[in-house]
């Protein structure tokens, strides 16, 4: 099924959606890393994202960001 939008559409959207929550920095594809490594501390990283778990340790886990503790959640 084709997407019904453009990159430079999802690019915007996203960012305002970034804006939105308070992340100060950061692509798409860092805050879905960032993401699964997070969830990951209980195993489901690979879950979250809908991958195998080859294919999440291979391309989104980061010990270095599985590590911290998640970032607060902005005050709405």
């Amino acid at each position: 099924m084709p997407w019904p939008h453009t990159f430079a559409w999802f690019e915007r959207t996203f960012e305002k959606l970034r804006d939105t929550a308070g992340v100060k920095r950061g692509t798409w594809k860092w805050l879905r890393r960032s993401a699964g490594s997070y969830a990951d501390k209980n195993g489901n990283g690979h879950k979250l994202l809908g991958n195998t778990r080859t294919v999440f340790e291979s391309h989104y886990l980061a010990p270095e960001i599985a590590a911290k503790e998640p970032p607060k959640q902005a005050a709405i």
